[in-house]
């Protein structure tokens, strides 16, 4: 991932859809060389991703935690339990997948 063409260092460049499932930022095209690049994710974007994985890690233990203290005998409803696989684990995978970008980002 490079702000310039990795081939011939030029920063001209057409845009490209990118071929990745998830896309953040189009891939660029050097009009130079021809050599198909990705620039760097923004530098803004970790931070709201990592806020969005702690509401959701929130949200799991906040419906685990609903889930258990309700005062009939059933701690573990089927519902609960999704909640807290789907938010709970989610959460804390997408905020330890942002936090390692993040660390791992070239200055």
């Amino acid at each position: 991932m490079a702000y310039h063409c990795p081939n011939c260092g030029s920063t001209r460049y057409k845009a490209m859809a990118p071929d990745r499932p998830i896309p953040i930022v189009y891939d660029h095209v050097c009009q130079d060389c021809g050599t198909r690049y990705t620039p760097p994710t923004p530098r803004w974007l970790p931070i709201p991703m990592a806020v969005l994985g702690v509401l959701i890690l929130a949200a799991g233990f906040y419906y685990l935690w609903r889930y258990m203290t309700k005062d009939d005998e059933v701690w573990f409803t089927p519902l609960g339990l999704a909640m807290f696989f789907s938010f709970g684990i989610g959460g804390i995978v997408a905020s330890v997948v942002v936090w390692r970008r993040k660390r791992n980002r070239e200055p």
